[in-house]
């Protein structure tokens, strides 16, 4: 078992090439949470079987994908994918260096509507959940279309719910500016786009994976755990707590300008914070938005997110431990067991939320986690 690289194409699916023996060098990469992970990979042209005229066509960008697989007894399983975007050459080594980034790239190059669209663009998604609009907008932007604008991926259906959703086509909002705004609202659902590949016929999709309101829109996600004071394959921990987004105050100005812009606004509630600290106000642009209820909520949600210092930990595993790389999503719960140290008590970590994971050419995959989730 071990890691395989295959380039396949990115709206079909489609295996095109095998290229781990073509992989000469680090290829780091990260999945992440609320945001597009991405990547880039050192290949070695040198000895490559492909003439220079397949070389181009294989990195040629956005028309495929890269996929790191881990080997599983049923055949290699994408634990990231890349929309290939970039392509370096370095001629006296012959290295080429090719970047790429998660398929939620395309949402801020996709509109609600394509070009020539714009007549009957705008979008008013009603009867809905919060979950629900995501997924409506998701598959605006991925789904429907010509074949040139979709992507093999399965998405929830788009029903059931009481909120309404309005994206107005002189707005020009883009995929990603509605998606970034439904999850940054209160209780707003984490978006992940799981690769897989599909049996018998081996092709590559992705899964639209979209959290829960009624749970904090977190992710649904298996559990796993390590000993770090065992030989579990888990390697180290680090802690961080980070005060520099720590917010008392806020205002959320809304769509226009002048005296008569919206905006929301929320204050921490004086007397029921855990340390007094020094106010630290902010302000959040929502350009798209001219409700002041839903400003106001906005701002809420910004505020009790921020209130606190985030405290994020960290700790790497082998890819071939138990369980393997192949097992591993955004949004699972993860704990370790540490020895007590000079800042951490000993004994298991709480369950924590993978906002995050990365890896490498080698085995070590690495988590950050956010506590209490």
């Amino acid at each position: 078992m071990g890691w395989r690289w295959i380039i396949a194409e990115t709206i079909t699916g489609r295996p095109v090439a095998e290229v781990t023996n073509l992989v000469g060098g680090d290829s780091p990469w990260t999945r992440q949470l609320r945001g597009v992970g991405s990547g880039s990979t050192v290949f070695s042209l040198a000895d490559s079987p492909f003439s220079r005229s397949q070389h181009r066509d294989l990195f040629y960008p956005w028309i495929h994908t890269l996929h790191q697989c881990w080997d599983t007894p049923t055949g290699p399983w994408p634990v990231y994918s890349g929309l290939l975007n970039r392509a370096g050459w370095k001629a006296k080594t012959k290295l080429l260096t090719v970047s790429h980034a998660e398929v939620r790239v395309l949402l801020s190059r996709r509109l609600p509507f394509p070009v020539g669209g714009w007549g009957t663009g705008t979008v008013d998604a009603y009867s809905l959940d919060a979950r629900r609009a995501m997924a409506l907008f998701v598959r605006k932007g991925l789904i429907d279309g010509l074949p040139r604008w979709k992507i093999p991926l399965d998405v929830i259906s788009h029903v059931g719910g009481s909120r309404r959703d309005t994206v107005h086509n002189d707005q020009f909002a883009t995929i990603e500016d509605v998606v970034s705004r439904l999850e940054t609202a209160e209780n707003g659902p984490d978006l992940d786009f799981n690769p897989r590949r599909v049996p018998v016929s081996d092709y590559f999709d992705w899964e639209a994976r979209i959290g829960n309101p009624s749970n904090g829109g977190l992710l649904d996600g298996p559990a796993f755990e390590w000993d770090l004071t065992s030989d579990s394959g888990a390697q180290d921990i680090d802690a961080d707590t980070n005060g520099m987004n720590m917010t008392s105050g806020i205002f959320t100005p809304g769509e226009g300008t002048g005296s008569t812009r919206p905006f929301g606004q929320a204050a921490l509630d004086t007397g029921f914070e855990t340390r007094p600290y020094p106010y630290l106000d902010r302000v959040e642009v929502v350009s798209q938005e001219a409700n002041v209820s839903k400003l106001d909520a906005i701002a809420r949600s910004i505020r009790l997110e921020h209130q606190e210092p985030t405290d994020t930990v960290g700790f790497s595993v082998q890819a071939s431990s138990y369980p393997t790389a192949a097992a591993f999503v955004p949004g699972m719960r993860v704990r370790a067991k540490v020895a007590e140290d000079e800042w951490m008590p000993a004994g298991w970590t709480p369950f924590s939320y993978v906002l995050a994971f990365s890896g490498n050419r080698d085995e070590t995959i690495t988590f950050k986690v956010k506590e209490d989730a």
